[in-house]
């Protein structure tokens, strides 16, 4: 049973909550599917509010450049050159390499074809929120925003789906759950609407953690390339497939929570592993809010983790909890259960997710 919580700073306060609207829960199954979404655009550090950036590959690169002072429109990199960026007044960028300093509007990075380039991209120190280096193979475009920067990748369908997979999944998951979970995520990729503008999806648990990609022949590069292009519908539909860490037992309808109910249905089903295994928690929090809505609005506030769930019994002042997130579609615990227990994808998904369709993805 996990203790009280309190907050800590990985949960700071104001990160990019005014702009979370709980697309995942509720826009996602509004819009239809979208079949030209083949390279998605992608947020990524955002929790991290960069000021600083830096950028550096094994291989050439090519810097595209927008709206400079006195510079012409493109640079080449040669491989190995650390590329250091950050943000000035306004929306105006300073690129330094080596000994050559550029400002900018916008930027975009290449491979020296043109196309997308590996690179490790990094938020280094000092920085307020913390620092991290990921490897991505992507097209880079950085700009400044509200005196931070924002870093979008633009990637193929297929790389970004390897890549949730290999963060999304529970630690030594069986071949059989990471082909469940390339599926559902790729759902998501291919139908969510998700809210945001000048890009389609952050890395975050608001649409779905993307890190570095899976090593080739790892188990989420295996399961990614075994279901390529396949996707759950709903009456011949693509929806945006949601799920979480665990449902405490039983899966909850859209209706459960408070949400309106769209495109596809989700239906409330027994989880036998949770049932058994559940994660339990314990919070005494005053004025709980009880609406799935609002329980991720007041955690915005108070930390992700201040009220894991709202399948809690109120005990005086004190919630008894079971599971982690909203327990809609999905329990990544209990379908890796289930394919631990020799199930395969197709009966995983279709426990979860009753009366759809594994379809292809036309083209």
């Amino acid at each position: 049973m996990l203790p009280t919580t309190k907050l800590t700073r990985r949960h700071f306060t104001r990160t990019l909550a005014a702009a979370f609207a709980l697309p995942r829960l509720a826009n996602s199954q509004t819009t239809l599917f979208r079949p030209s979404l083949r390279r998605p655009r992608f947020s990524v550090f955002s929790l991290f509010q960069p000021q600083r950036l830096t950028v550096q590959s094994e291989a050439p690169l090519i810097l595209h450049l927008n709206q400079t002072d006195a510079a012409p429109g493109f640079h080449r990199i040669p491989s190995d050159t650390l590329m250091q960026i950050r943000t000035l007044s306004g929306t105006r960028l300073e690129i330094v390499l080596d000994n050559l300093t550029i400002t900018a509007n916008t930027i975009r990075l290449t491979s020296a074809s043109g196309e997308d380039a590996a690179f490790t991209l990094a938020v280094p120190p000092p920085a307020l929120h913390g620092t991290s280096h990921r490897q991505f193979q992507a097209t880079l475009e950085v700009q400044s925003a509200f005196n931070q920067l924002q870093a979008i990748l633009t990637m193929d369908t297929e790389a970004a789906t390897a890549s949730i997979v290999h963060a999304e999944s529970p630690p030594k998951a069986p071949m059989a759950y990471l082909q469940v979970q390339a599926i559902v995520s790729r759902s998501f990729l291919l139908a969510a609407d998700t809210g945001h503008h000048g890009f389609d999806f952050c890395d975050t648990t608001h649409c779905q953690f993307l890190r570095e990609p899976p090593p080739e022949g790892s188990p989420a590069f295996l399961a990614t390339r075994a279901t390529t292009d396949l996707h759950l519908t709903f009456e011949d539909r693509p929806f945006a497939a949601m799920y979480s860490r665990s449902c405490g037992g039983r899966t909850h309808t859209l209706a459960d929570l408070g949400l309106r109910s769209a495109n596809y249905p989700y239906y409330a089903v027994d989880c036998p592993f949770c049932l058994e295994h559940p994660e339990q928690w314990r919070r005494e929090i005053d004025n709980v809010p009880r609406s799935e809505r609002e329980r991720l609005a007041f955690n915005r506030i108070h930390g992700w983790s201040t009220l894991p769930s709202n399948n809690f019994k109120q005990e005086g002042p004190t919630q008894q909890g079971r599971g982690l997130g909203h327990g809609i579609g999905l329990c990544q615990l209990g379908a890796a259960a289930m394919a631990a227990h020799s199930h395969t994808a197709d009966p995983i998904l279709a426990h979860f997710y009753p009366n759809t369709t594994i379809s292809q993805l036309d083209g």
